[in-house]
């Protein structure tokens, strides 16, 4: 199938997706549609059931206004939005045609949802996947018409190219020492102990042991948090704990792939590398973070498209509702339980013919568990 062939295709499913929506757009409406399918285009032109219409487009985070910007003007001219965040909806006052909320999944808290309803207009939810427990949650506030494609769905249909998937397992060593801290509430005494003796309950303890005894004392933890949690009289408590006790693990195992992340970031190409802290991408450069201001992300992402730069990092800012253009090279250094952001990470790469998405995993680990259990969800 030669490439004009493809780009028709491609220009076929998307105009049937925008014709259906515009067709459902007579209440509020869902669209849950994979990055790359046009989900802000599809809802600009929704727009034009209105004339003259009044737009709010509400944003996860204000360096994705530039975005939209560009988009308006590509596909819909006549929109002249208010943005603003999900935080400040309780600031909005006035009423509107249509309401547009960006990564829809982050409107789903009660103060936001309440926010929402006391400003009338249209709604239109955007998100690449929401997880049923918010789509329960969203639809005890809202009606709404849903119009839905996965991932898999949009690569089999052309919609999207179908990405290389390279996987590189690490393996947690054993000639590489740690220092596992065990608290004891009632000592005020600290020892250190080798890993065999680490039963010792009357003291505090740092004890020595390798990578793979670190990994069993930090998931022996986790599962006992997570078994107390289960418990009505520990639940609020223990819940916490248990949580701290997989970001704590997923953190320190994300901490072993940056050696491999070093080695795959000189790939030659169009890279875009995804780290699982600031600190991390600060080490590789041209870094999208939080600690930025707008306007040096947006220069940063500006200088990507427009080929300036061959590569950019982030911790989680371009997961979402950014588009980056012929990224050859995805290169994922952490990744999350549900599979959601898995999904949107490798969809940045594909708005490229010929994508390959690379991703590290401790072997032997809850991290190869998830890893595998999202990639067969794809």
């Amino acid at each position: 199938m030669g490439r004009s062939e493809i780009d028709r295709i491609k220009q076929e499913i998307r105009e049937e997706l925008a014709i259906k929506a515009y067709r459902e757009f007579t209440t509020n409406l869902a669209l849950w549609l994979p990055t790359g399918t046009g989900k802000s285009a599809i809802a600009l032109k929704c727009c034009k059931r209105f004339e003259n219409p009044k737009v709010l487009i509400v944003l996860e985070k204000n360096v994705h206004k530039s975005n939209w910007e560009k988009e308006i003007q590509e596909f819909n001219p006549e929109v002249n939005p208010t943005f603003t965040h999900y935080n400040s909806l309780g600031n909005i006052k006035e009423d509107f045609d249509v309401i547009i909320f960006d990564e829809a999944d982050c409107l789903i808290t009660d103060e936001r949802l309440q926010n929402a309803l006391n400003i009338n207009g249209r709604a239109i939810f955007l998100a690449a996947r929401i997880n049923n427990n918010k789509l329960k949650h969203l639809k005890r506030f809202y009606k709404f018409n849903e119009i839905q494609m996965s991932l898999f769905e949009a690569i089999h249909k052309g919609l999207l190219p179908k990405p290389t998937i390279r996987t590189y397992p690490i393996d947690l060593r054993e000639d590489i020492m740690c220092i596992y801290e065990q608290g004891n509430n009632k000592s005020k005494k600290t020892i250190e102990v080798d890993y065999k003796d680490r039963f010792k309950k009357n003291v505090n303890l740092r004890i020595r042991c390798n990578q793979k005894e670190y990994y069993s004392l930090l998931i022996n933890k986790y599962e006992y948090f997570k078994q107390l949690a289960k418990k009505d009289k520990y639940e609020g408590f223990m819940m916490t704990k248990y949580i701290k006790q997989g970001l704590d693990i997923k953190k320190w195992l994300d901490s072993l792939k940056l050696p491999l992340i070093e080695k795959l970031f000189k790939i030659k190409g169009r890279r875009l590398i995804f780290t699982s802290s600031i600190e991390n991408t600060k080490l590789l450069g041209n870094a999208i973070h939080s600690e930025n201001s707008d306007k040096e992300n947006e220069a940063l992402i500006e200088a990507f498209n427009n080929g300036s730069i061959d590569y950019i990092v982030s911790v989680g800012m371009l997961i979402r509702a950014m588009n980056l253009y012929n990224v050859e090279h995805s290169i994922i250094g952490t990744h999350t339980e549900d599979g959601i952001i898995l999904e949107q990470m490798l969809g940045r790469s594909l708005r490229f013919e010929f994508p390959t998405i690379h991703i590290p995993y401790i072997r032997g680990t809850k991290d190869e568990e998830k890893l595998l259990n999202n990639l067969n969800r794809l």
